[in-house]
């Protein structure tokens, strides 16, 4: 009878775990979903619609087995009454983030969907993995997590397959081809490259000053110069991989630095950003944030260190990590400079932590001399940086300038003209919202933790110091027309180190709060949050990422690595013309060209006979190929 009743329940069970699956996924892909399926098709409707219904159930259930529960959680309402300020706070910031994408002009049903599932997706999620972990925990064991070293090495891992097997070793947008042109220049000894020999067939791309006597990436020199390194190892595509890994060994000391826990939290911090599909895919850019993630970090770590009587690591490191930050994102420079120069100068701060802040100094003006003579040489001007040279050229004098007005900034993917208080509170909603689901890519949302640190747990003054270095760079960043969302909310990313400490902390506080408050015993409380952490990770490693990166990561921007692949098989000496439009096809190769335009393999756009002879010309002996960019992969065809 009992052996019946067993397998009388077998499908029972079998049928709730698809359930699951499928309400798991429902969660997880819900917003991604229009890059996934045309809405415009009756399937695609029909798939959202069913999509919002999951979610919609999924939450229901969920406030059901809350009213059943209700008076278990009544310390946990408690706490939600006495705090209800911030939560009504931040519930308003959320649903204004979660809103942003609907202007009038572009009010479509996409829109629409999108808007109901990032609000709809995070609440079924949690609801989901609360369920989840109320099972898991009743098997699972806590056990301390792997040490940082392995988890560094996961993460260099993690973000090199991305960058091959997702990013193709390509890049995707136009930031990424300036950073490999400027590295490509510098690797062979020169700052700036020479003009083509026949320019018309050269056109620069975006971000590429092509002058008489001279070619050039308008960014700064740091990342470039880091960059350069990969192509003397002939590997350019594995150095943000690397600094990956050495950004999860800096905060996992930056944890240690905020808590007494000692080597718990480093691993924890270390396998927390060894996970973040935020930090992966970054990581297997060509972009210049995580090398600020990076030398942000080691600065804090340095100063953090400094104060607390390690003088000689931080009297090197934290001017060497200021100067260097400062050559690769000056704005998120300004921001770490304002942090620690509040905490070195509010009140009770001791002579150490000004002799941080002047050594931080002495690490800036450094940098700002380089860059000075940098503009100078660039732009005549040591004053005028050759981005916003660019800008003033090719687009309108002071575009690019940071501040409020009817002519800053450009009308680009669908922002208005202008930039206003309300539009930079849009952008940093925005900014805020994908950072929520992209840096942990857990169901429930990535900020879930970090708020109940915020919400109440008593600062340490390393903390502290996190806390305003957050403010400092959401405050520069309004200042900022444009939203900056590709590969995630870069604009974002030195946050994430001190969001890492946030949420551990907050996981902490959770545990001890359920303690301490009779909502479960202090073993239980662990052992919950314990398996929440780890069921969140292993869902957004199996099903976040994947999805992320089918469907904004492969092909993004149109871009992908046939056309590289094939001007890399092609025979040498080469001249190869690409027959295709300028974006991406053509850019997307343009940075292979030597600094001379004169290497093994010369990259040119074709523009009809007559120029085409005239750039063949001008490169006797070799042999010539036209090369588009088919579906399947790039190839082309030898020309007499």
């Amino acid at each position: 009878m009992n052996l019946s009743l067993r397998e009388g329940r077998l499908p029972q069970r079998l049928a709730s775990i698809i359930a699951f699956l499928i309400a798991l996924v429902a969660a997880v892909a819900a917003p991604d979903l229009p890059e996934l399926v045309p809405f415009k098709t009756v399937p695609g409707r029909s798939l959202a619609l069913v999509t919002l219904g999951i979610l919609i159930f999924a939450i229901a259930w969920g406030t059901w087995q809350g009213w059943r529960r209700r008076a278990a959680l009544q310390p946990l309402a408690r706490l939600m009454t006495r705090r209800r300020r911030l939560v009504a706070a931040g519930l308003g910031i959320w649903l204004f983030a979660a809103i942003h994408p609907v202007h009038l002009d572009r009010l479509t049903g996409t829109e629409i969907y999108r808007v109901i599932a990032s609000i709809l997706a995070p609440l079924a999620g949690l609801v989901l993995t609360v369920a989840a972990t109320g099972r898991l925990a009743n098997i699972a064991r806590p056990r301390s997590w792997p040490r940082a070293g392995i988890a560094a090495v996961v993460a260099l891992a993690g973000a090199a397959l991305i960058g091959v097997f997702v990013l193709e070793r390509a890049p995707h947008i136009p930031d990424e081809i300036a950073y490999l042109f400027d590295a490509r220049s510098l690797a062979a000894g020169h700052r700036v490259a020479t003009p083509p020999p026949v320019p018309a067939a050269f056109p620069a791309p975006e971000w590429i000053e092509l002058e008489t006597d001279r070619a050039y990436g308008v960014f700064p020199p740091g990342w470039p110069l880091v960059l350069a390194l990969g192509f003397l190892a002939g590997a350019p595509w594995l150095v943000n991989p690397l600094i990956a890994c050495g950004l999860v060994l800096l905060v996992s000391r930056l944890a240690v630095r905020n808590s007494d826990a000692g080597a718990s939290t480093s691993r924890a911090a270390a396998w927390l950003l060894a996970t973040s599909p935020f930090v992966l895919f970054m990581g297997g850019s060509f972009m210049a944030h995580p090398a600020a993630m990076m030398w942000t970090a080691l600065a804090l770590v340095s100063y953090l260190g400094y104060v607390e009587g390690r003088p000689l690591t931080g009297a090197v490191a934290l001017p060497v990590a200021s100067a260097l930050l400062l050559l690769t994102r000056p704005i998120d420079a300004a921001a770490l400079l304002l942090a620690i120069a509040a905490d070195a100068l509010m009140r009770g701060a001791g002579a150490r932590r000004r002799r941080g802040l002047m050594l931080m100094g002495a690490g800036l003006a450094a940098a700002g001399v380089i860059t000075l003579l940098d503009n100078a040489r660039l732009t005549g001007s040591a004053l005028e940086p050759p981005v916003s040279r660019y800008f003033d050229t090719h687009y309108h004098p002071g575009a690019n300038r940071l501040g409020f007005g009817a002519d800053v900034g450009l009308t680009w993917d669908f922002s208005p003209p202008g930039h206003t208080p309300l539009e930079a509170l849009w952008n940093l909603s925005l900014n805020l919202e994908h950072l929520n689901r992209h840096l942990f890519g857990w169901p429930s949302g990535s900020h879930v933790l970090a708020l109940f640190f915020l919400l109440g747990v008593r600062k340490t003054r390393g903390e502290k110091l996190l806390l305003l270095h957050a403010a400092a760079t959401l405050l520069l960043y309004s200042f900022y027309w444009y939203h900056g969302v590709a590969f995630g909310p870069r604009f974002l990313s030195t946050l994430a180190p001190g969001l890492i400490v946030f949420t551990w902390r907050g996981a902490a506080e959770v545990g001890s709060w359920l303690a301490g408050q009779g909502f479960a015993a202090e073993e239980t409380a662990r052992r919950w949050l314990g398996a929440a952490i780890a069921f969140s990770i292993a869902i957004a490693l199996a099903i976040y990422v994947p999805v992320k990166a089918m469907a904004e990561y492969r092909g993004l921007r149109g871009t992908d690595g046939a056309l590289l692949r094939a001007v890399a098989r092609a025979p040498v000496p080469t001249l190869i013309l690409v027959d295709g439009p300028r974006w991406p096809d053509y850019a997307s190769v343009y940075f292979l060209n030597s600094p001379d335009y004169r290497g093994p393999r010369v990259v040119a756009l074709y523009r009809g006979l007559e120029l085409d002879q005239e750039v063949a010309d001008a490169y006797p002996g070799r042999v010539r190929f036209t090369m588009r960019r088919p579906a399947t992969g790039g190839g082309g065809q030898p020309e007499d």
